[in-house]
């Protein structure tokens, strides 16, 4: 996959509308303030059975400060996940869903 593909799967499931509830103040109308260019980012899945695996990154909690919490697209499950990127340059899984808006509103 390259980062075009990712745009494109990223926007398809803007696309759905479908509702979530975050805590962080990603809303309907502001997701699009918190893309970012999708970029790849070898993620600790965190479950002590699978290996570190890249991810697309594709928001930014913060866009000034790449430390705290990402979305990602995890291509190799077809999935969306929560991932915490810490000091130490590493990124983390927190949770994944089968949606983004599954992963929005658990975040």
């Amino acid at each position: 996959m390259d980062c075009e593909e990712i745009k494109n799967i990223f926007e398809n499931e803007l696309l759905k509308r479908e509702v979530f509830s975050n805590f962080h103040g990603i809303t309907q109308e502001n997701v699009h303030s918190f893309a970012v260019e999708p970029y790849s980012a070898l993620v600790e899945p965190d479950d002590c059975k699978n290996p570190p695996r890249d991810m697309w990154i594709v928001m930014q909690e913060n866009k000034n400060n790449i430390i705290g919490y990402l979305i990602a697209y995890d291509h190799s499950f077809n999935q969306w996940g929560v991932v915490e990127h810490l000091k130490d340059n590493s990124f983390i899984l927190v949770c994944c869903g089968d949606s983004l808006s599954e992963v929005l509103s658990g975040m």
